[in-house]
């Protein structure tokens, strides 16, 4: 009987760019498997073609990842919780002012400090993630070019995590000094009347 392979398996490559110290199989051995059809890459990871990409599976490639204390946050948030398909080039992560950790230099990943709400955060299984609601503010301020794929971005985040425009509307109003709001207001109300199919 053929031994069950593990939900996530990482390279032993020195190439790799994550934190995998212990890798489960060598590169190789990897994309073999991978042209076999037998695995498929998600992000510096691989995962057995039949295994659903969920929430936890895409949290577990990100902890091997990122640094210690530090909160998933914007685009790798947003491919979290479902609504980018991929995972960015680069990952972003947020540690709150103040936080007594230092920025991480690494290639693929980028922290910055950020002032955060208690209820800006949320936590699954041990990994600290931007809540949707925060999320969603994040994408609509910060987001230099916002055409029709970020419109359809945020809409997607709103339905998939069943988040109301006004509770992200509710959150700007207790933050009136929050950079690039009526920027992310406008945005948000361009969004309350998408139709996402």
């Amino acid at each position: 009987m053929p031994t069950a392979l593990p939900r996530l398996l990482t390279s032993r490559s020195p190439l790799n760019t994550g934190d995998f110290d212990t890798g489960d199989f060598d590169i190789a051995e990897l994309h073999a498997m991978k042209l076999d059809g037998e695995t498929i890459a998600i992000d510096d990871a691989f995962t057995s073609v039949d295994e659903p990409h969920t929430l936890a599976l895409r949290l577990s490639v990100l902890r091997s990842l990122m640094p210690a204390r530090a909160i998933v946050e914007r685009n790798s948030a947003l491919w979290v919780y479902g609504a980018l398909p991929r995972p960015p080039a680069v990952h972003s992560f947020c540690i709150p002012v103040g936080g007594n950790s230092r920025p991480v230099a690494r290639p693929r990943l980028r922290v910055r400090e950020v002032a955060l709400c208690s209820d800006d955060v949320v936590e699954f299984g041990g990994v600290r993630v931007t809540s949707p609601v925060r999320t969603a503010i994040d994408l609509a301020r910060l987001t230099e070019v916002y055409g029709a794929i970020e419109v359809e971005t945020l809409a997607r985040l709103l339905l998939v995590c069943t988040v109301p425009v006004d509770d992200c509307l509710e959150r700007l109003d207790r933050s009136p000094g929050i950079p690039h709001r009526n920027r992310a207001l406008a945005r948000l109300n361009r969004t309350r009347y998408k139709q996402f199919g």
